[in-house]
């Protein structure tokens, strides 16, 4: 069993002293990955080789890098017409960190731009779903993997490798706290064929959040300090929860 941590961090100001005071933060609480939200930005402009390079250096020595500009349809802060977003997604792209999160829904037209760009730059890809409102039955979650799976192979003619080394995160909103059940079981079933990342937000999710590594999710989410979704915990607390039921 792996209890694997990405702490998430809102790059919020396009300065990179600011930005490299909260990853060396994170850094000391050694998580597996750090993600940085570049959606919270105060400045679009700012999102350039000469902000993006440094962060990169500062991470990859450490652990693993993941770069998102997450969809607007999806939780993310700035809304933009979907190429104006590809540019984004493009540069960081080229400045070449380890995952890059890219929604399932992403028009196909720049979802295979993505996956070229990707493929050259010999980066892995998360692919991503959320909803905000609630949690689907464990058959409509595999269903709705195995759809996209199928449209990688039929519509982009991608091979067995690709689809076996991306990873495939489908995140719910849990109404009730028996929602946290259908993450569980959807790692359980789906993770010895794919890498799957699934648990619930909100507060009622927050069970699946601790628990998804146990059931095969490939790592789960924690924050900081802000929190880049509802009901994220904090690395330390998620950490003293892991080693207090896993590691007793």
């Amino acid at each position: 069993m792996n209890n694997r941590i990405c702490v998430s961090l809102p790059i919020t100001y396009g300065e990179v002293n600011e930005n490299v005071k909260v990853i060396k933060e994170a850094l000391k609480y050694e998580p597996h990955y750090i993600e940085l939200r570049f959606d919270f930005i105060d400045d679009l402009a700012a999102i350039n080789q000469s902000l993006l390079t440094p962060l990169i250096d500062l991470i990859h020595p450490n652990c693993s890098s993941i770069f998102t500009f997450r969809s607007f349809k999806e939780g993310g802060k700035i809304e933009l017409e979907e190429e104006r977003r590809f540019q984004i997604l493009k540069t960081l792209i080229n400045s070449k960190p380890d995952y890059l999160d890219i929604e399932m829904g992403t028009e196909g037209h720049i979802l295979s731009q993505v996956i070229n760009l990707a493929i050259k730059e010999n980066l892995t890809l998360i692919f991503s779903h959320h909803d905000f409102e609630k949690t689907s039955s464990l058959d409509e979650s595999q269903t709705h993997i195995s759809m996209f799976i199928n449209r990688l192979k039929d519509d982009f003619n991608l091979n067995f490798n690709f689809i076996e080394n991306s990873i495939y995160k489908i995140i719910f909103t849990a109404e009730k706290y028996t929602d946290n059940l259908i993450p569980l079981n959807l790692c359980a079933s789906l993770n010895d064929k794919f890498k799957i990342i699934s648990f619930c937000m909100g507060k009622k999710g927050k069970f699946s959040r601790i628990f998804c590594t146990k059931f095969g999710s490939f790592f789960t989410y924690a924050s900081l300090e802000k929190e880049t979704a509802p009901g994220q915990i904090k690395i330390e607390k998620i950490r003293e929860y892991h080693e207090s039921i896993f590691n007793p």
